[in-house]
């Protein structure tokens, strides 16, 4: 049979090569032309119905997104949709008794009224979930804040515990959400690149869902946070804490639509610490003390009280903010989305990724001044530690090849995984592009054009005194003051110029220099001043010119004379009459030995027998006629 069926599909495509072959050149043409125009036609056709579907169902948030994808994915669609055929993802089913559905029914209908969703402990209904030949008892609830990513249209979000010491793929605990709300793949890519640089990340992966037998399509897995999170990292067990975001979503949702940061609930400051599974946490004595520690350190850095060293693992924060640029997964990095683990080997908290919604063209990175709106990361920032591994981290992660690198280690799954998106979403449109145009903008801000202003303010008794200012967006370290035969000893005490918002003055300090008994700066070496600098952790050392005159010298304006005020008045040889606005010149010989400025608006007469000798600074300025 196969032979006699290939035989067929030979025969009739050497039929039509023959009726193609029969044709002339100008009917070749029109026959190649009308069977792309078909071919375009049926993928532009099936492109719209399946956008019209997306929006149907909720998929889409408009079909200004339906024909954004399909504006950036062209006819790669096609390519998507075949590679989609290949998925073969894991297939969760859930069953859920009708009155709990309509429990969880209700739930969403009050979170899509308030637009805002916060869950409580009682908002869990049981379920049965099973993964192959392998069923367990549950709870589940919806999960999620904005109701526009996780309840629209039929793929609703849920948080899943499992009942007793049931796991499935190793988790206990995990939620479900349509993929487009940590942007599909690339949350997937945040959490592998983490991993390669011992950062705890959280097993995300992409999945198939049935819910009473009606199948949802893909939904992504994400790892929720309780022991296994941390063992599967190689971890010892201990506390996992955050700040508390249940009153700022409460703020949010009471004053929707409008969101008033001005009542304070929404600051870090207004958020109490939080642990997870606090019931066991409290009910072991060991626990329970570490996550007292972990509170108070992080509490202690929140207020000011204790150093980043003292409180985190620099490097691994570190990472996390230099990987949060790279794969453009800084939405991560705002105080209500940090985790973190405390770790009772080292006695410091270590960052856990989460909720990065990686995949985002970056037009800044986060150590830029201008991105330092959180408290909670302008803090972080501050510190010179932090921003030297910070900086180290940006430069290594910005080489291309360390981009090469995580794209090949990951090649295979990253393939699989895309396929499984691809089944259901064709129209998504990934591409490595993005992360190597987020490594050309951080290495924008690691090489900057310029970054200091230096001018001299005094040489005297040793020493050269400069008023120094960071023009750019990175702190900067001052080393040395240099020029030809000369190089000056780095200051005792390491200035460091602080940053400098786009949208703001630059700010100048005093700094000084020693010089070496036997230099005198001529006029000559004054003009080839320089002064060495560099970014925090980078070793590259930069240099800027110093200008031979001060920044400012409000007491030169001071001695110009034509901003002088009027100050006839102070003269004794000036009669003043102001109803008839005239000033007049009293006869006699008078000795002027300063400037003299009459104002404008009057009539200066002088008569006979008026001398008038003018020495030192002695002159007259005036801006009234003289008669």
């Amino acid at each position: 049979m196969k032979i006699k069926d290939s035989r067929k599909r030979s025969f009739f495509f050497a039929s039509l090569r023959r009726l193609f072959d029969r044709l002339t050149r100008p009917l070749r043409f029109l026959a190649v032309a009308a069977l792309s125009l078909i071919v375009l036609l049926v993928v532009v056709l099936s492109s719209v119905y399946y956008g019209i579907d997306m929006h149907k169902n909720g998929d889409a948030g408009s079909l200004r997104d339906v024909f954004s994808h399909l504006a950036r994915t062209r006819l790669s669609v096609v390519g998507n949709y075949l590679q989609g055929l290949s998925a073969h993802p894991e297939h969760l089913r859930m069953d859920i008794k009708f009155k709990n559905f309509q429990k969880l029914v209700y739930d969403r209908e009050v979170a899509m009224e308030n637009q805002v969703m916060i869950s409580e402990a009682g908002d869990f209904v049981p379920a049965e979930i099973s993964l192959g030949d392998k069923t367990a008892r549950a709870g589940i609830r919806l999960k999620g804040d904005w109701t526009w990513d996780n309840l629209q249209g039929r793929k609703w979000s849920y948080r899943v515990k499992l009942k007793g010491d049931n796991t499935l793929m190793g988790m206990k605990q995990f939620s479900l959400h349509h993929p487009r709300v940590r942007n599909y793949v690339y949350e997937w890519l945040f959490h592998k690149a983490l991993e390669r640089e011992d950062v705890i990340p959280l097993r995300y992966r992409f999945v198939r869902l049935s819910i009473n037998g009606d199948d949802l399509g893909i939904y992504a897995l994400e790892e929720h946070f309780e022991k296994r999170l941390i063992e599967h990292s190689r971890r010892r067990e201990g506390p996992i804490i955050k700040f508390n975001e249940n009153l700022m979503w409460a703020d949010v949702r009471q004053n929707w639509p409008r969101i008033l940061e001005e009542t304070g609930f929404q600051s870090i400051y207004a958020a109490d610490i939080d642990v997870f599974k606090s019931n066991s946490i409290l009910a072991d004595s060991n626990l329970s003390r570490q996550f007292r520690m972990g509170h108070d350190l992080l509490d202690d850095f929140r207020n000011g009280r204790l150093p980043v060293s003292d409180v985190f693992d620099i490097d691994k924060m570190a990472v996390q903010y230099a990987l949060g640029d790279l794969l453009g997964a800084t939405h991560g990095l705002a105080w209500h989305n940090v985790r973190f683990y405390y770790n009772p080997v080292t006695s410091r908290l270590e960052p856990i990724g989460f909720d990065g919604n990686a995949g985002t063209p970056i037009t800044t990175i986060t150590g830029a001044i201008t991105s330092r709106t959180d408290p909670f990361r302008r803090r972080l920032l501050a510190d010179l530690d932090f921003m030297r591994a910070y900086v180290r981290r940006l430069a290594e992660f910005s080489r291309r090849e360390y981009i090469d690198s995580l794209l090949e280690a990951v090649n295979t799954d990253l393939h699989d995984q895309l396929a499984i998106i691809y089944s259901e979403f064709p129209y998504f449109d990934y591409s490595p592009e993005l992360l190597y145009q987020n490594q050309r903008i951080i290495q924008t801000f690691l090489n900057p054009p310029g970054g200091i202003q230096a001018y001299i303010r005094g040489i005297g008794d040793g020493k050269v005194q400069l008023d120094m200012a960071n023009i750019q967006p990175l702190p900067i370290e001052v080393l040395a003051l240099s020029c030809p035969g000369l190089d000056s000893p780095p200051p005792n005490t390491p200035y460091v110029l602080p940053p400098r918002a786009s949208d703001q003055r630059a700010v100048f300090q005093p700094v000084r220099f020693a010089l070496p008994r036997d230099v005198v700066l001529s006029d000559s070496l004054l003009g080839l001043l320089t002064v060495a600098y560099r970014l925090p952790g980078l070793s590259r050392i930069d240099s800027g010119t110093v200008f031979r005159w001060p920044v400012n010298s409000p007491e030169f304006r001071e001695h110009d004379l034509m901003r002088r005020p009027p100050n006839a008045r102070d003269f004794p040889f000036v009669r003043v009459d102001e109803t008839g606005k005239a000033l007049y010149l009293k006869p006699g010989t008078w000795t002027v030995r300063d400037a003299v400025v009459f104002p404008s608006g009057y009539r200066v007469y002088g008569s006979g027998g008026i001398t008038l000798d003018l020495r030192d600074k002695g002159m007259i300025l005036s801006y009234s006629p003289l008669e």
